[in-house]
């Protein structure tokens, strides 16, 4: 792909469709994998480390709408000549809620993750519900390594 056709590379997937009743425990063992093949194949012209990157943030972006919101979740990828946008629309109106896990907790750590490796993250109220989305930068140092 050359630059002109980067900035029209985009994935719109419902993870979970309005009116399915479906447990948090019986879809994020199986999301992770999904939505981070779905990412890394919609940027698979990218090196290696940006999709990588880009499949994590978007992982923890639908794991914490799976976990905390309420459906319909839509994953959104757009990949454009500098940056890749991934967000994540889901029916509450509650906004993620940043905390500091202990070191045995299972989980707490997903914005965090998201903020050590996007270049920015933030939420935007819809009408029917948020967009939790993340930027990352193409040209950005690398994230990975920051302490």
């Amino acid at each position: 792909m050359d630059a002109s056709q980067d900035a029209a590379a985009a994935v719109h997937v419902v993870v979970h469709p309005v009116g399915r009743q479906v447990s948090p425990s019986d879809v994020e063992p199986m999301h992770r994998e999904v939505v981070g093949e779905v990412i890394r194949r919609v940027l698979d012209s990218l090196d290696p480390e940006w999709a990588e990157r880009a499949a994590v943030c978007g992982s923890e972006l639908v794991a914490n709408a799976v976990r905390h919101g309420a459906p319909p979740i839509v994953l959104s990828v757009v990949r454009g000549s500098e940056d890749i946008v991934i967000a994540v629309a889901d029916g509450s109106r509650e906004p993620p809620r940043p905390r500091t896990a202990l070191d045995d907790d299972p989980t707490g750590r997903g914005t965090l993750i998201i903020d050590r490796l996007a270049d920015r993250w933030g939420v935007d109220f819809l009408p029917g519900g948020k967009q939790v989305w993340c930027r990352i930068s193409l040209g950005a140092e690398d994230r990975m390594v920051r302490a």
